[in-house]
Order: C-alpha cells, then structure tokens, then sequence
C-alpha cells in the first residue's frame, strides 16, 4: 500500500505519488536543480501551481544537507589494542 493505493492493484495511482531523483543525470547535464525538478514535475503533469511549492520543497531538502548515510564500519577508528579488548 501506499497512500492508501494498492501496489498491485493501482499501480498507476501509485507511481503518480512516487518521486525519483537520480544522484546523476547524464542526459541534462545543462539544467540545473530546479530546472530539472520543474521539468519532471511537468512530465508528470503537475500543475503549475503546485509545481512551484513541490520543486520549492524539494530543493529546501536538498540545500538543508539531505544526504545518504554512509556506511561505517563497527570498528572505524579504534586502534588495533583496542579492538582485541
């Protein structure tokens, strides 16, 4: 389920509400950010006025230090003496 849509049985609903965006995008080298957003968002046929308020969303996420979270071993930084302990 998501937002009350079934996976199965209403994928096209679903995917209406799923966002993706990709770490690299080779093909629009030229655009920026906020470009880019705006134009998926019209490709999935936002409207106008909303599309302004989702990329504005999106892109606070973004500039607020959004990131992955990288993995870290169990054992990063510790010395070898302190490891056998």
């Amino acid at each position: 389920m998501v937002a009350n849509h079934d996976v199965f049985d209403e994928s096209l609903e679903v995917r209406k509400r799923l966002g993706y965006l990709p770490e690299n995008v080779p093909l629009y080298t030229e655009m920026r950010v906020r470009e880019f957003l705006r134009y998926r968002a019209a490709l999935k046929k936002i409207p106008g006025f909303e599309r302004s308020a989702h990329v504005d969303k999106v892109v606070a996420v973004l500039a607020g230090g959004c990131r992955r979270p990288h993995y870290r071993p169990p054992f990063q930084g510790l010395s070898p003496e302190g490891r056998s302990r």
